[in-house]
Parts: structure tokens; sequence; C-alpha cells
């Protein structure tokens, strides 16, 4: 196996990358090519070489070419690294393309597929929709962690029956449909995730913090943005705001029940 140090340069990457190909040639033009994106590489020549490198270090996506010597093929290798490291996002890369080959690869787990020969542009490009694609799903992983843990706390204070402190109290609001998580700045709507800017989870903190009580939307500006405005001018701003809100928070956006007009003074959350 052949290992290739990272380039030193400004546009270094923290992204690891292996690229797998029985040809020589291929892998040093496709590891330059990476390379110079400020990718770090590690080249195999054949599936078993694949192998001892991901179980030597973690890689963030894999450039795997179809048809290598060997007991093992690229879709053999694709399947083992699904079942083994399936963090890592796979690409297949073959000079035999065939829509057969195709269907078998991204069925069995592949991001995409390179038909060979192909440019350094394209391989380039599918990488970082590659690696775009595992980071987003990280961030998945990590909201989903947090709303976990958030129900586990939850879970954990029904049970213990015991009064909450003034500290969770301060921390968790919770409703029929939502819970707020003040401290993490998360939102959970049963068990899934409403995914909020920082002025909108800002809006309904205030509003929940004030329950039942008539807010106006200049006390709104106020709160959320540190500025003050006139009422007129406040409630074209926070009007905006509010829609949005109950887009995604609301069963019925038209018909809110959550956050309730008061008309000519302002909003009320209702808790």
């Amino acid at each position: 196996m052949n290992s290739v140090a990272p380039s030193s340069g400004p546009l270094q990457k923290h992204e690891r990358i292996l690229v797998v190909d029985d040809e020589s040639a291929i892998r040093l033009v496709i590891c330059d090519a990476l390379e110079t994106q400020g990718y770090q590489v590690v080249t195999a020549a054949n599936a078993a070489e694949a192998l001892r490198a991901c179980e030597q270090q973690t890689f963030d996506l894999a450039l795997v070419d179809l048809k290598m010597p060997g007991p093992m093929d690229g879709i053999d290798l694709l399947s083992m690294m699904a079942n083994r490291w399936s963090e890592t996002v796979v690409i297949m890369m073959s000079g035999y393309g065939s829509l057969d080959s195709a269907i078998s690869a991204l069925r069995k787990g592949a991001l995409d597929y390179i038909t060979k020969p192909a440019s350094m542009s394209q391989i380039v490009e599918s990488v970082e929709r590659g690696l775009t694609k595992r980071r987003e799903e990280f961030r998945h992983q990590q909201l989903i962690s947090q709303i976990e843990e958030t129900l586990r706390e939850l879970k954990r204070e029904r049970a213990a029956s015991v009064q909450s402190s003034s500290a969770d109290a301060e921390r968790f609001v919770q409703t029929s449909e939502i819970t707020i998580d003040r401290h993490k700045r998360l939102v959970v709507r049963g068990e899934q995730a409403i995914e909020l800017t920082a002025t909108e989870f800002d809006l309904l903190d205030y509003l929940a913090r004030h329950t039942n009580r008539v807010v106006t939307a200049s006390e709104l500006v106020k709160a959320t943005q540190g500025y003050e405005l006139s009422e007129m001018d406040a409630r074209p701003m926070v009007r905006v705001h509010i829609r949005r809100l109950r887009q995604k928070l609301e069963c019925d956006p038209d018909n809110p029940h959550t956050i309730v007009n008061v008309r000519g003074k302002g909003y009320r959350f209702t808790g």
C-alpha cells in the first residue's frame, strides 16, 4: 500500500480520502488532484490493502475502482465497508461502466458512480459532494443526539416524580406539544427536532418566558434584538418571524393555538 502525505499548503483540509485502484498511474493522478485541493490522501492497489488501511485509520471518503485483481472486486469492498465503516462515503469508479453495475453499487450504499475515463474536475466535484453529504449527516446525527439526551433528561425528571429544581425550571419549557431546551437552544415537537433560526428561537423563548402574558411587537424587538422601535415599525418585522414560527410549530398555522394574536396588542404564548 502506498501512503501519500498531505499537502502542507494553505488549502489543507482535515478530510482523509482513500483511493483504491489497481492502476498506479490512475492512483497517482487522482492523488495529485485531491492533494492540490488540500485533502489528505492514502492509496491502495487492491481491496485487501484498502481493508488494512481502513483498520489502521478512519477515512471520510473512499474512491473505489469496480474491477480489481484478487478475490475481491470493488463491489465486495463496498459491501464490507458499508458493514464495518458505514461512516465512510464511498464513490465507485469503473472503466467498464454499465447500468447493472451502477445500480448494484448504489444499492449497496455507494453515493456516486463515476465512469472512467473521467476528468479530474468531475472526480473532485463528486468528492466534494460526498464530503458535503457526510458533514450534513454528521450535523444531523449531532442534532439527534441532542434530542435524545433532552428526552432522556425529561424522562428522568418524570420518573423521579419530584418537583423540578429552579435550575431545571429555568432550562426547560414544556407544553402538550413542544419542549424548549434553553441551554441547548433546541426545540422538540414529539420526538422531532424543529430547526429554528436564532431570531425565531429568541422570539419563542421570550414568549415562553412570559406565558399567557400579552407581549407587544416592540417589546419583542427590544428583548431579542436589543434596540427600540415604535410599535408601528416593529409589527411588520415581528409578523414575518411569527408567521414562520407558526409554520414550524403549529399543526394548523392558519388557526394557531400556541402563539396567538391579541388584536391591536401583540402576541400571547398559551403554553
